[in-house]
């Protein structure tokens, strides 16, 4: 019984390691994109429908006393002239996708003490992950103006107005040389 025991042990061993690293969406820096991302902040999950920019999004009216709608917004997207970048908030999460950068963005929205909020979560860009915030502010005439910065500060993606997307997105423009 003993050698059944230690040669089924790294077997056992193997299992319990990768259901608990894949047990959030995988080996990497957060999953889902929020799991280490708000600790690495030091932020706190919040309901997208209390920002700033809540006007801009489709939150439901709070009914009562109640605040803003914990389960955010339901699906709300937004693209840059050239169609090159697209916004989709979805409830409190956001994903953005810039096309000729070939890089994808997602994130919780989330607050944190000394600071603005924004969303918290992972980039990736040529197979790497790297923690990010994106910042979200309103920008007219009803669109908004967004930025996102490595967890360094570092601006992977400077200041950019977003319209509205219609039902459709439009066909990106090529990308530049």
């Amino acid at each position: 019984m003993r050698v059944l025991l230690v040669r089924g042990w790294p077997a056992w061993v193997a299992a319990l390691w990768l259901a608990l690293a894949t047990g959030c969406g995988g080996v990497g820096i957060g999953g889902t994109g929020t799991g280490a991302a708000f600790p690495a902040f030091e932020a706190s999950p919040a309901p997208v429908c209390g920002s700033d920019f809540a006007d801009r999004l489709d939150c439901p009216a709070p009914s009562g006393v109640q605040g803003p709608a914990p389960v955010g917004t339901p699906v709300v997207r937004f693209v840059d002239a050239a169609g090159v970048l697209v916004l989709e908030v979805d409830g409190n999460d956001v994903r953005l996708d810039a096309s000729c950068l070939r890089l994808h963005f997602d994130g919780g929205y989330g607050t944190r003490s000394g600071a603005a909020p924004a969303f918290f979560g992972t980039y990736v860009i040529d197979g790497a992950e790297s923690l990010a915030a994106l910042a979200v502010q309103k920008a007219d005439p009803s669109g908004l103006s967004i930025e996102l910065r490595d967890i360094g500060g570092q601006v992977i993606i400077g200041s950019t107005t977003l319209q509205r997307a219609p039902a459709t997105l439009p066909t990106p423009q090529p990308c530049g040389g």
